[in-house]
């Protein structure tokens, strides 16, 4: 898939509602087929739309008087509620300026189908369709600041990580399980001389995010991941260096970089298989579920 959403909306509500909810969108880093940003001059219309909908994840409709006017609108709807009966995905609706009962005398299906307001403003918009369809980009704060201070020690590569563009969040969380700020703790520990984060801040991020489940889970096969590698490899434990160079390639590798940015192709190559090991290790116990 190319794309995360696919936006189909009526031209009419463009500057009103979609151009500013799509810009927000995209500042978290979400993939968003737009027709200003993707129809060139002399692309066909229908062709453009099929390969939106065919490569899009998932459908959003900006459902207003004018959208349920529309013949185009009609022919992306029906092909995105096919796509969702037969290959899945979600079609997630918004309502602009219409009534239950506009919806009814237009289509049941869409009046029967959960609904956002745009009443709520694009921001909270961004941040439910982000819970629906991303809501890894609304986690991993932890790993993010992880990212950020192993890039600061290697001048000049900061570029190949786009994720240190995604804004952090507001903590979502008052308070986390008792087992998670325990093992959090010793964690923070472990990490205290190759990452510039203490325990309160590790706990604060985990705090931030929708999933802490999924976080937690993610730095245990982490935690494991780098222990096991100093053991094996017989790193001494003053080479600060080469310890950080192997928490900032395991940082990647949970963002799905399979490329080596400060270990050698070999050594990260050995790091791949210890990260597989402990991940489906550790993920029988449930922890991000």
């Amino acid at each position: 898939m190319e794309w995360d959403l696919f936006v189909s909306h009526a031209s009419e509500d463009k500057d009103d509602i979609v151009k500013p909810l799509v810009q927000e969108l995209e500042s978290y880093g979400l993939k968003v087929w737009y027709d200003e940003f993707e129809l060139k001059i002399g692309d066909s219309l229908s062709e453009s739309i099929d390969k939106g909908i065919i490569h899009s994840k998932n459908g959003l409709l900006i459902i207003s008087k004018s959208f349920l006017n529309k013949n185009w609108t009609d022919y992306e709807l029906k092909s995105f509620i096919m796509k969702e009966t037969e290959q899945g995905g979600n079609i997630l609706p918004i309502w602009h300026n219409v009534t239950k009962k506009d919806m009814m005398n237009r289509s049941l299906f869409l009046a029967d189908k959960f609904a956002l307001s745009s009443s709520i403003g694009v921001k909270k918009l961004a941040i439910k369709i982000l819970q629906k369809i991303r809501p890894d980009i609304l986690s991993s704060y932890a790993l993010k600041s992880a990212v950020r201070n192993a890039y600061a020690e290697e001048k000049g590569k900061s570029e190949k990580v786009s994720i240190e563009e995604l804004r952090d969040g507001k903590i979502v969380h008052k308070s986390l399980p008792n087992y998670i700020v325990a093992s959090s703790f010793l964690i923070s520990q472990i990490f205290s001389d190759v990452w510039d984060s203490d325990f309160n801040d590790f706990i604060e991020n985990l705090a931030r995010d929708w999933d802490y489940d999924r976080e937690f889970f993610i730095w245990n096969v982490i935690t494991s991941s780098y222990l096991m590698f100093i053991r094996n490899n017989k790193i001494s434990f003053d080479d600060t260096k080469k310890k950080r160079k192997v928490f900032g390639d395991l940082v990647n590798l949970s963002f799905g970089i399979v490329e080596p940015t400060f270990l050698s192709k070999d050594e990260f190559n050995i790091l791949i298989q210890i990260y597989k090991y402990n991940y489906d290790f550790i993920d029988q116990f449930g922890l991000k579920s």
